[in-house]
């Protein structure tokens, strides 16, 4: 049963994974916005996604060990916490690129 919850957990982490590549190259084209809350809200979310997909990672590969050794403990909780921030982060600069027509045009 463990087994099975942590392979969900892999699922959900490269889910982690490809969304931040998707905020990633969603920031890196608002960044060459003229507006310049745009842009600077495009660096940070691009500076932010990169951190969390070098981080989604670091909690496979203790993912991967848990699968090994059953018994080892390793928290991830700040990797779930760091991904919502990333989502409002997206929300965000989408609301500052298309002010009024609603986030969905930005994606």
């Amino acid at each position: 049963m463990q087994r099975q919850r942590l392979r969900a957990t892999l699922a959900y982490v490269e889910c982690v994974a490809k969304n931040t590549a998707v905020l990633i190259r969603m920031g890196e084209e608002a960044r060459r916005s003229a507006d310049a809350s745009v842009a600077q809200a495009a660096t940070k979310l691009v500076n932010n996604a990169l951190r969390l997909r070098l981080q989604t990672f670091q909690v496979k590969a203790k993912v991967y060990l848990q699968i090994v050794y059953p018994g080892v403990r390793t928290p991830s909780e700040e990797l779930v916490s760091q991904y919502e921030q990333m989502t409002r982060q997206g929300v965000l600069l989408g609301r500052l690129q298309y002010p009024g027509t609603g986030v969905s045009s930005a994606f």
